[in-house]
C-alpha cells in the first residue's frame, strides 16, 4: 500500500507522461490492470493521431472493465489537466471523459484522508522546490486533517528548516487550520500556540484592507518562535506570495548570507533557523510598492503581537518601512542605521533591507550594514551579555 501512495503521490507531483511510466499498482503482473491500462495508453493514441471515435471506444471499454477508482486517478494525472481539457473538446469523447474524471476525483477525495498520504506529503517538504511547493499546495488543499501531522513535525523535528516549511504550510492554510493548530498544540508547546494560533486565529481570512485583494498567501512569519532576535521587513515580494514565507527570493537569499555570514566570521554560532523573520505587512502589495500608511497601521497590530509574543533580546528593522512602523520616525534610514533605539523597551536597530543592497552601486550601504548587524548579533548572543552601551 506504501508503493502505491508513494507512486500516486509521484503523480500528484510530476507532470503527467503517457503511460508506459512507472506503474502505480503494487502488483504489476495483474493482468485485468494490465488490459486497462493498456486500453487507456491506446485511447490516448488513437486519439493523437485524429481517430477520436476510436479513442472514445477504447476508454470506454477500459470503464466497462470496472477500473478500481485508483488506475482511472493514474490515468489522469499521467495525462494531466491540460491534455485532458483538450480532449474534452471532441464531442465523440465528452461523455466518457467526464466519467473518467469523476472517478478519478473519488479516488483523489480518498487518498487525501490517508494518514499514509499526507505523512508521504509532508516528507517531500525536504525534497527538491519544485517537489516541496507541489506538496505544499496538496497539503494546503487537504488543509485542517493535516495540521496534527504538521504539528507532530514541528514538535518533533531538530531539523529547523523542515520546521520552517511546516509551519509554512500552516500559514497558507490560514483560518482553516486554527482550530486544529489550537487543539495540536495544546499538550505541545504553550509558547507556540500563543505565538502562532492565537494571532493567526484573529488574522483569519484577511480582509481588512485593500492587500487582500492581490494575494496569494498570508506571509505570516518563519523561524524560532522563542527566538532572541528578530528582523522585520517591508512585506511580502512576488516569491514570498507564492510560497507563504518571508524573505526567500535574492534579498532573502542575501539575508540569510548576512545572518549566517557574520555570525561565522564573529565566531558565534547560530543560522537562519535560529532567529525569527516577519514584515510590517503580511500580504503583497501591487507590484511591489511601499505599503501605505492605512495598511500599515491595520497590518502592524499582529507585528506588534508577534513581537510581545516572542519578546526578543533585539530588533533588526530592515528599511525605512519597518523603521517607521517600529519607531515612528520621520528620518531616512541613512539617518536612523547604525544607532540603537526602542520599541516598548525591546532595543531596535535599523538597517539597510537587503533588496537595496543587491543594487551594484551600494558597496558602502553593504559594508555599513554589516557593521550594524555585527553589533545586534554581539549584544544578543555574546556571553556573557554585555550592556546595550558597550555596542
Amino acid at each position: 500500500m506504501r508503493r502505491l501512495l508513494q507512486a500516486a503521490l509521484t503523480m500528484a507531483l510530476a507532470a503527467g507522461a503517457i503511460p508506459g511510466a512507472e506503474k502505480l499498482d503494487p502488483n504489476p503482473d495483474a493482468a485485468p490492470d494490465d488490459q486497462i491500462r493498456e486500453l487507456f495508453s491506446e485511447g490516448v493514441n488513437l486519439y493523437r493521431t485524429g481517430k477520436y471515435d476510436e479513442a472514445a471506444l477504447r476508454f470506454k471499454d477500459a470503464l466497462k472493465l470496472d477500473p478500481p477508482n485508483r488506475l482511472v486517478f493514474e490515468f489522469y494525472r499521467r495525462m494531466g489537466d491540460r491534455l485532458l481539457l483538450d480532449m474534452q473538446e471532441r464531442a465523440e469523447l465528452e461523455d466518457v471523459l467526464r466519467d473518467v474524471l469523476r472517478k478519478a476525483r473519488i479516488y483523489h477525495k480518498q487518498l487525501r484522508t490517508d494518514p499514509r498520504y499526507i505523512e508521504l506529503l509532508i516528507e517531500k517538504l525536504r525534497a527538491t522546490e519544485k517537489e516541496r511547493l507541489a506538496a505544499t499546495l496538496e497539503l494546503v488543499a487537504i488543509g485542517p486533517i493535516a495540521v496534527p501531522h504538521l504539528v507532530d513535525k514541528l514538535h518533533d523535528s531538530r531539523q529547523e528548516e523542515y520546521r520552517t516549511w511546516c509551519r509554512g504550510v500552516l500559514s497558507r492554510m490560514g483560518y482553516r487550520a486554527v482550530v486544529p493548530l489550537i487543539e495540536a498544540l495544546k499538550a505541545k508547546d504553550d509558547r507556540l500556540t500563543a505565538s502562532v494560533a492565537t494571532i493567526l486565529a484573529d488574522i483569519g481570512d484577511c480582509r481588512r484592507c485593500r492587500l487582500c485583494e492581490g494575494r496569494n498567501s498570508i506571509v505570516f512569519g518563519s523561524g524560532n518562535p522563542e527566538a532572541r532576535l528578530v528582523f522585520v521587513g517591508e512585506g511580502p515580494g512576488a516569491d514570498e506570495d507564492a510560497q507563504g514565507l518571508p524573505f526567500v527570493g535574492r534579498a532573502g537569499q542575501l539575508l540569510t548570507q548576512m545572518i549566517e555570514g557574520t555570525a561565522a566570521k564573529e565566531g558565534i554560532a547560530i543560522r537562519r533557523p535560529d532567529v525569527y523573520i516577519c514584515n510590517v505587512v503580511k500580504c503583497r502589495p501591487p507590484e511591489n510598492r511601499t505599503p501605505l500608511p492605512d495598511e500599515m497601521e491595520i497590518c502592524g497590530q499582529f507585528l506588534f503581537r508577534q513581537l510581545m509574543a516572542i519578546r526578543p533580546r533585539a530588533i533588526c528593522a530592515l528599511g525605512a518601512t519597518a523603521a517607521r512602523a517600529l519607531l515612528g520616525a520621520k528620518e531616512g534610514i541613512t539617518k536612523l542605521r547604525g544607532r540603537w533605539h526602542w520599541w516598548r523597551e525591546i532595543p531596535v536597530m535599523p538597517t539597510y533591507h537587503p533588496s537595496y543592497l543587491l543594487r551594484p552601486y551600494n558597496q558602502n550601504a553593504k559594508r555599513e550594514a554589516w557593521e550594524d548587524l555585527k553589533k545586534v548579533i554581539h549584544y544578543v548572543y555574546d556571553q556573557p551579555p554585555r550592556p546595550l552601551s558597550d555596542f
